[in-house]
């Protein structure tokens, strides 16, 4: 019985439970079966750096206080977050080294303190 490459359906020879006819069509396999996970790793990273950037620019700025709406204008995208910490009468947002504390309907950004930092 002939078998088929899964990759490219060229003719597969050798041993019997052999799937692909070549070691780079293995490999590609391999890799398009993974695509997905990689993109979406890919696009969270670059959410979250844009975050980042964000908040240090506004820190920059002075500005370090402000409503949701204000954030979401701004670009902050809230999947993008490296942690988060629900409190009693507030929740703490982390975004690598800078803090949003959300109190009521505001926001306050801070930098994390060194000893608070991930090492």
């Amino acid at each position: 019985m002939e078998k088929k490459c899964k990759q490219c359906e060229r003719l597969v020879v050798g041993r019997s439970d052999k799937k692909f006819c070549s070691d780079a069509c293995r490999i590609d396999h391999h890799n398009q079966q993974k695509k997905d996970a990689y993109d979406f790793k890919k696009d969270l990273i670059k959410v979250t750096e844009g975050n980042r950037k964000l908040l240090h620019q506004l820190l920059d700025e002075g500005i370090d206080k402000f409503k949701t709406e204000e954030l979401l204008a701004k670009g902050f995208n809230f999947n993008g977050i490296t942690g988060i910490a629900p409190k009693a009468k507030q929740v703490e947002i982390y975004c690598y080294e800078y803090r949003l504390v959300k109190k009521g309907e505001w926001f306050l950004l801070s930098l994390l303190p060194v000893s608070k930092r991930m090492k």
